[in-house]
């Protein structure tokens, strides 16, 4: 009888916790961050850090600048046109490459 009981124990005792255990790591993976919206101002384009003007010349050299703007975040974001369409491209403060986005002509 001890047996039973000190089984049934065991087997409340890991039911309870394993359910626990799930909702806990859910939760963590259903952490979200949001993100300040950054404001830019416009500046000269040769005003941008050689990092970035070295990125845009080699990896974006049959586009031409549009417009430059630095955030209030310290990032950059660069228009770049060609006959095909526009696209924006955005680096961080430290003048690495972030993303780029396709823009409505």
């Amino acid at each position: 009888m001890k047996r039973v009981l000190i089984v049934s124990a065991v087997a409340l005792m890991f039911s309870v916790s394993i359910p626990t255990s799930v909702s806990a790591v859910n939760l963590v993976s259903g952490t979200s961050f949001v993100q300040e919206d950054v404001k830019y101002e416009e500046v000269k384009a040769e005003e941008l850090p050689k990092m970035v003007q070295t990125a845009i010349t080699e990896s974006y050299s049959d586009y031409a600048i549009l417009k430059s703007f630095i955030g209030n975040d310290g990032s950059y974001k660069i228009i770049l046109s060609k006959p095909e369409g526009n696209i924006a491209v955005y680096f961080n403060a430290k003048g690495e490459f972030v993303k780029q986005e396709d823009l409505a002509v």
